[in-house]
């Protein structure tokens, strides 16, 4: 009988996976343990149950991962164990350094209280909630081109805009649009998905200097709600005001959806909604002129401009207020 312990089951090739998770995360794992950057200095690797000995990694990179080591190893780097398991998948492969790579985001997140407390339950949670079956009954509900009507609190901006949902993506329901802002247009896009019992709407400006979130009930979960004509959803929540100063806003939205003049249609449609606000907020306007005026007449100022309601005739025959209080 030879004396010694006995040899270990190594798992061939998974010591270049090893070597390639570690180089990626940016840890080492040579005599320098003092090292910030040496696995060793890492607490989690000793929660992993992993060797305190630098010859012992060494000799799993050179001969391979013994097969009692092998869940520890995957824990530390953050991957499944059947990436390290499979002898069928080099350490170049793309499903390994795809699976190494995000990692590497997921454990260089923030150490604060609320990443650490919703990362994976977070994920669990959003694909429980939007499976593909549920997007896709949602999508035939939302599907289609809207009008936006917007109200940015304090300031009490007012903005007119529009939006096309045209798809599943990511998970989640895919949207673009604009919002008009005096002459300016800031194009949009967005992400709808559920979150409990309520709908989200993370949305960006495609400068990505402004950001904002707004919630509005589910129509899956409201039959009345789903069956609105027109379809419209109420929304708010909040985000950055757009004029000065650009402080934060809390913003409600009217979206109702536009009936297609074509069907079949929707980018067209959406382009043409864009072209009728775009006209009505003044870019199709024609530039105003003085108006004439008659050698020995006086004309009154131009009233067009005025609404209809506070909108007094100027003529010389009318009727003026009284500026004297009527006797008794």
């Amino acid at each position: 009988m030879t004396p010694g312990r006995p040899k270990k089951t190594r798992i061939a090739g998974s010591g270049d996976k090893l070597r390639r998770g570690l180089e990626l995360l940016g840890r080492t794992w040579g005599k320098t343990t003092q090292a910030e950057s040496h696995v060793f200095q890492d607490g989690r690797w000793a929660r992993c149950g992993l060797p305190k000995s630098v010859n012992t990694v060494a000799e799993d990179m050179r001969c391979g991962i013994p097969s009692d080591r092998l869940a520890g190893y995957a824990a530390y780097l953050g991957i499944p164990i059947e990436l390290l398991a499979d002898e069928a998948l080099g350490s170049n492969d793309e499903t390994l350094v795809a699976a190494l790579f995000a990692a590497r985001e997921e454990l260089d997140a923030p150490q604060h209280p609320i990443w650490t407390m919703f990362g994976a339950a977070f994920h669990r949670q959003y694909f429980a909630d939007n499976t593909e079956v549920y997007l896709a009954s949602l999508f035939r509900v939302l599907a289609g081109v809207y009008s936006l009507s917007c109200v940015f609190l304090p300031n009490e901006e007012a903005h007119c805009g529009c939006c096309l949902v045209s798809g599943i993506e990511g998970h989640a329901l895919a949207a673009k649009g604009v919002l008009f802002h005096g002459n300016e247009e800031l194009p949009f896009v967005a992400g709808i998905f559920r979150w409990g019992s309520n709908l989200h709407v993370a949305y960006h400006f495609r400068d990505a200097r402004m950001l904002g979130r707004m919630m509005a009930e589910d129509p899956l979960r409201h039959f009345a709600l789903a069956h609105r004509k027109p379809f419209r959803l109420d929304c708010m929540g909040v985000g950055d005001a757009l004029a000065a100063p650009e402080t934060c806003a809390f913003v409600r939205c009217r979206a109702e959806r536009l009936e297609p003049a074509k069907p079949g249609d929707p980018e067209g449609q959406f382009r043409q909604a864009c072209l009728t606000l775009r006209q009505r907020a003044g870019g199709g306007r024609k530039k105003r002129t003085p108006p004439r005026r008659e050698a020995g007449r006086d004309h009154a100022p131009e009233q067009a401009a005025c609404p209809p309601d506070v909108r007094r005739d100027a003529s010389p025959n009318a009727r003026q207020p009284r500026t004297t209080r009527p006797g008794p």
